[in-house]
């Protein structure tokens, strides 16, 4: 095992700065109908807001209201395929205890009068919001919603579908630069876990499409008489051309492994470093083999 240099990297923040036209929100209200943008809305459960537009039928210049009323769904869960009854979360004491899956922020909204500026050769639109805290758990989603307004268009019913984006199998056993890694998920059915050759217990993750960022601390293992029981770390790894030889690692960057869509490869992001803090010297860490040192672009395959 040899010891490596750390380079620590500071991410710079930027502000961004935008502009908006402010919106009529206590319209003075007309008899403009108001309806669902779309009677049907099939879309990609990727988000944990749902927006369900709605607008007048023209471009009026008085305001409208309209409340949303929910009228039942399904879910269909990852874990087990089994699909029950959509529960709302309600905002009372009944609804902090059992929760729900979910939870409308505003079941009223204002349509502002129509403005050129904001609206261009559009109708005047607003829209509900819609919380889905557990989505990831969902392979999909059906809400079924009614409108209620003073005057209605023809849309006043909507149907919202929503189905998980389709995503590679991460599980299964991979070769990555020499070193034999096994993924499974976890007991959620939502997070990951990762095992290698050097420990019996996991590193753990989480995907975000095709791709798995795995958290940089990961399990303990026992060195023996040298270093006792350490705490190994899973980071990104960079080479740099520093002219002495030196390699270097991103202690704070956590590893990103992409999956290719063929479920058969996967790249290395951001390089891999697995090892420990050296405990005689704080600004050096220990590894076991260049197996576990990998460069941003290595590529893997399924065993």
């Amino acid at each position: 095992m040899r010891n490596l240099k750390i380079l620590l990297t500071v991410a710079a923040a930027g502000v961004l700065f935008t502009s908006c036209y402010e919106r009529q929100f206590t319209p003075t209200l007309g008899s403009t109908p108001v309806e669902f943008v779309s009677s049907t809305i099939d879309t990609t459960l990727n988000s944990s807001t749902i927006r369900i537009p709605v607008h007048m039928t023209e471009q009026s210049g008085t305001g409208a209201k309209a409340t949303l009323v929910f009228t039942g769904g399904t879910v269909t869960m990852k874990s087990d395929g089994s699909t029950r009854e959509v529960v709302e979360f309600t905002n009372d004491q009944t609804g902090y205890e059992n929760g729900g899956d979910i939870l409308i922020t505003s079941y009223t909204v204002n349509i502002g009068a129509y403005d050129e500026e904001v609206d261009g050769e559009g109708l005047p639109t607003n829209s509900f919001e819609i919380l889905v805290p557990d989505y990831l758990t969902f392979e999909s989603m059906t809400l079924n919603f009614e409108l209620k307004a003073d005057n209605l268009g023809s849309n006043a019913t909507l149907t919202y579908t929503a189905t998980a984006p389709t995503e590679v199998d991460f599980t299964g056993m991979w070769n990555i630069g020499g070193g034999q890694y096994q993924i499974t998920l976890d007991e959620t059915g939502t997070g990951y876990y990762i095992y290698t050759e050097l420990a019996k217990d996991p590193f753990t993750g989480s995907r975000s499409g095709n791709n798995l960022t795995i958290n940089t601390t990961g399990p303990q293992l026992d060195t023996g008489a040298e270093y006792g029981v350490v705490t190994l770390g899973m980071f990104a790894y960079h080479e740099e051309t520093a002219g002495d030889g030196t390699f270097y690692l991103w202690p704070n960057e956590n590893c990103v492994w992409s999956f290719g869509e063929d479920g058969a490869s996967v790249t290395l992001t951001n390089g891999m470093f697995i090892g420990f803090p050296n405990p005689d010297n704080p600004q050096s860490y220990i590894y076991f083999g260049d197996t576990y040192v990998q460069e941003n672009g290595t590529t893997g395959s399924r065993m």
